[in-house]
Formats: structure tokens, sequence, C-alpha cells
């Protein structure tokens, strides 16, 4: 799953857009590709590509709660650093 999860992280963008305004209508197609992004990384688990499609249902609907904010939370700390911090980017 290490490898998987450094596979989805070179399409990261490094030069990231700021938004001052978004709408929420454009926020769905962002979520979009991080579910696609959090169903690939499942998917490297042989444990969870092994059970019945309603479970990994259930556990893809778990994670992805987690994943949504934890993952953009690690890149964010990971392109930016001590800024974070420093200048509160996050």
């Amino acid at each position: 799953m290490v490898h998987s999860l450094r596979k989805l992280r070179i399409k990261q963008k490094w030069n990231p857009e700021f938004f001052v305004n978004i709408k929420f209508y454009d926020l769905f197609g962002m979520w979009e590709k991080q579910m696609v992004d959090a169903a690939q990384w499942l998917m490297y688990a042989d444990e969870f590509r092994n059970l019945p499609p309603h479970e990994r249902v259930a556990i893809f609907k778990t994670v992805w709660a987690v994943w949504r904010r934890f993952e953009r939370y690690t890149m964010t700390a990971k392109m930016f650093g001590q800024r974070c911090y420093d200048e509160q980017v996050c």
C-alpha cells in the first residue's frame, strides 16, 4: 500500500493554486478524483480486494471520510514544510 500511495502522489501538482473563493459545485470534481485515488489505494491490499463487494463499499465509506482530510493535510505539510507553522499556510 505504500507503493500505491507513492504512485498516487506522483500525480500531485507541486505548484498548487490558491483559491480565495470556490463554488461548492466545483468541489465535486476534486472530491471525485480523491475518491478514485482512495479506492485505488485500497485495492492494493489483498485483504480488501478479497472482501465481498458490500463490505468493500462499507469500508471505503469509512476510509474516505478520513482519507479526504488526512491526505490533504499530509501533502500540504510535505509541500510547504515549516511554512505551515510559520505562515499558517495549512
